[in-house]
């Protein structure tokens, strides 16, 4: 499932680059098409014998219950460094974009689009579970 919206995601992405009029949502769509890569990457994932069937389950488990201070979307990026390091500067790099063009009154250039996309094919690359 995850795969899937991943490349779902991934197809709105490759539209909108080549549309050219909405740089914005490209940053956007790649990097939630990145998320749904590396969560299929990851889970289930085990730590310290806890197997943890999604993110849901991790963040409650892992971040909620032990009362630390991260967002879910925080939390991923710090799950990719540990986890995915391959994926982290990628990965970082896309989140960073995308919370900054959607508060930046829609003004995404074309080159930082190119870079998202960009960075969305190297996480895609590293994400290889079938």
């Amino acid at each position: 499932m995850r795969k899937a919206h991943a490349l779902h995601n991934e197809d709105l992405c490759d539209h909108l680059l080549a549309n050219g009029q909405y740089n914005d949502w490209v940053v956007t769509s790649a990097f939630y098409s990145a998320l749904h890569f590396v969560y299929h990457q990851l889970f289930p994932l085990t730590i310290q014998g806890t197997i943890h069937p999604d993110f849901n389950a991790y963040y409650d488990s892992e971040i909620k219950n032990k009362r630390v201070n991260l967002s879910k979307h925080a939390a991923t990026v710090d799950l990719v460094s540990k986890e995915l390091s391959a994926c982290y500067g990628a990965y970082k790099g896309l989140y960073d974009m995308c919370m900054y063009s959607r508060y930046n009154n829609y003004r995404t250039t074309p080159h930082k689009a190119r870079v998202a996309k960009s960075n969305l094919d190297i996480i895609k690359r590293n994400c290889v579970k079938q």
